[in-house]
């Protein structure tokens, strides 16, 4: 049971991905239907993104609190009801309603999808688990427009009969999705993300910033000496691959003998207490 679960939920990624890119070739022949300038093909591409980010930021974290189902089949829900928006479409307006629900759509479940997957590996093996759901996201990327063209090119009803397909394959997806399980499985308080980076990347991140500007928000004399970031005249240095911060380039001297932190006196900062450095003439 968990390995039929487990590929129906890379199915289910896979289909959602696909019906959100089979409107990109389809584009110049609404723009030669409705008569909208390039810029409105821009927006429209603006709207699904727009949408996109507060749904995984806000619905994602849902499933943790009141399970996948109850968050994945109200999606596909929503997927097919933007797919049945767009072969309906009378309008540039149409349009747009369309991507904000499939915006919507794919905010919601993308975050829930990846957790299934990687609950739902038989073996418990994480790394296939990020490999399959990897390969179904780049798959449903190229696999949208492709067929979108060539039914838009073969068949007939180029801008109805691509999302009549998109709505045949979601119907398996919503029964796969109705097998999952109903509770939660993280507390029951739910608490939408905030943007951030992995706490096992941020030394990293730091470093490659101070390497583009040589003053970054919090730079390495700053971690290790405790006081404010000091721009140094070795900007070579910082963009040295020898790295975590503690580490110098080989034949190169400490950052604080290089002139890089300013030396520590009574009453100087801490990690927790930074104060100034004098400032250097």
């Amino acid at each position: 049971m968990s390995r039929w679960r487990f590929w129906a939920c890379a199915y289910t990624s896979l289909i959602l991905l696909t019906g959100t890119n089979l409107p990109t070739p389809l584009y110049r022949g609404y723009q030669e239907r409705f008569g909208f300038s390039p810029l409105t093909v821009t927006l429209i591409f603006a709207t699904y993104v727009l949408v996109l980010v507060p749904s995984l930021l806000m619905v994602g974290p849902l499933s943790d609190a009141v399970g996948r189902r109850r968050v994945l089949l109200p999606a596909v829900g929503v997927a097919a009801l933007g797919s049945l928006v767009f072969a309906a479409a009378e309008g540039t307006g149409w349009l747009f309603a369309a991507r904000l629900l499939q915006g919507l759509a794919v905010g919601a479940a993308s975050g829930a999808l990846t957790a299934a997957l990687t609950e739902l590996e038989p073996r418990g093996d994480r790394r296939r688990a990020a490999l399959v759901s990897t390969v179904v996201s780049v798959g449903g990327l190229g696999l949208g427009p492709l067929l979108a063209g060539v039914l838009a090119q073969y068949a007939p009803a180029p801008r109805v009969l691509p999302f009549m397909v998109e709505l045949v394959l979601l119907v398996p997806a919503a029964l796969a999705m109705a097998s999952l399980p109903a509770t939660g499985t993280g507390p029951a308080r739910w608490r939408p993300r905030r943007p951030q980076l992995p706490a096992a990347v941020r030394p990293a991140s730091a470093y490659r910033w101070s390497a583009w500007g040589c003053s970054p928000p919090k730079s390495a004399c700053s971690r290790r000496c405790g006081t404010s970031p000091v721009p140094s005249p070795r900007c070579a240095w910082w963009s040295s691959p020898y790295w975590p911060p503690n580490a110098t380039a080989p034949g190169e001297p400490d950052a604080g003998a290089a002139g890089c932190c300013p030396p520590r006196s009574a009453g100087s900062g801490t990690r927790d207490n930074p104060v100034s450095a004098p400032a250097t003439p």
